[in-house]
């Protein structure tokens, strides 16, 4: 078994599928509650939020300095769909979604939105790639007792 593990990619592949099982769980929890991770200093604030199978990432500054700052903050609310907040997005592809807010007053920032799909099945093809490929094969060093041939 010790075997199977050398190397780097199937290190890797192990490290890669624990990512997406990670993931995937919060892409399974999304869909029952809503999941904030908060963060602020004196003139930033950022946001990971997981919601309605997407994740996203909030990130801007106050116009005045904040009193406090704030180690990370863990919020979980009752489940709400991302159609019900007030956010006009401006880049829709794919599910990939890019906004600029300017919806509370003292601070502005942008809003990028993740489906969770876009994160979870790279992750589990990449890992299963990694994991499931044949190791290559070392080149043997040549033979330093053999004399070379001379033509």
């Amino acid at each position: 078994m010790g075997d199977f593990f050398r190397g780097w990619r199937r290190k890797m592949g192990v490290v890669t599928l624990v990512m997406a099982c990670v993931f995937a769980t919060g892409w399974v929890r999304s869909r029952f509650s809503e999941d904030k991770l908060l963060w602020k200093s004196d003139v930033v604030v950022a946001f990971v939020v997981s919601i309605d199978s997407t994740l996203m990432i909030w990130g801007g500054t106050y116009d005045e300095p904040f009193q406090n700052w704030l180690w990370p903050v863990f919020e979980t609310k009752a489940f709400r769909s991302l159609e019900e907040l007030p956010i006009l997005w401006r880049f829709n592809l794919a599910g990939i979604r890019i906004a600029k807010y300017e919806s509370m007053p003292p601070v502005t920032g942008y809003v990028v939105a993740l489906p969770y799909h876009l994160i979870v099945i790279p992750l589990t093809l990449l890992s299963s790639y990694l994991l499931l490929s044949k190791p290559r094969v070392a080149n043997p060093k040549p033979d330093e007792s053999l004399p070379e041939k001379v033509a």
